[in-house]
């Protein structure tokens, strides 16, 4: 079990890489004037083709599809994950205020269904293959199906 552990840890760069190349292979099929609509929290600097020229540069949004991604990935580490047009904020900013109230959530979710979930696990384990642990596992499945919303 440990070695299985280990070998996950192991792969999680590689995989968290392949997402990021996925994710901007996506993102480069937009033109730098689409995807400078990331970066920018005033719709008048789209306007200007000056500036938006400047801007794009800036961010390298015209580069060759290898620099950029490292570019990319570069601002990704270093959290500039770009502009919410609709918290009008940057999304680090926006992510970060709205944390406490999502833990808050997912705690308060969380605490009894796992309490709920090993009850019933147990009583499932108790009563194995007869009519209360195939109705707990139906249960179970169709909890599992619906969606979360």
């Amino acid at each position: 079990m440990l070695s299985y552990i280990i070998r996950r840890f192991l792969l999680l760069p590689i995989i968290l890489l392949g997402v990021t190349f996925l994710i901007f292979c996506v993102f480069s099929l937009l033109s730098p004037m689409e995807r400078l609509a990331t970066y920018v929290n005033d719709p008048n600097t789209l306007k200007n083709p000056q500036a938006a020229e400047r801007l794009i540069a800036k961010y390298h949004l015209d580069d060759p599809f290898p620099l950029g991604y490292i570019d990319w990935v570069k601002r990704i580490a270093r959290l500039d994950l770009g502009w919410s047009q609709t918290a009008n904020q940057s999304v680090k900013d926006a992510i970060s205020q709205r944390f406490p109230a999502t833990l808050e959530l997912v705690l308060y979710s969380i605490i009894p269904v796992i309490l709920v979930g090993i009850w019933l696990g147990v009583i499932s384990a108790v009563h194995h293959n007869d009519m209360l642990d195939q109705t707990i596992r139906t249960i179970a499945i169709i909890g599992w199906s619906l969606p979360t919303f």
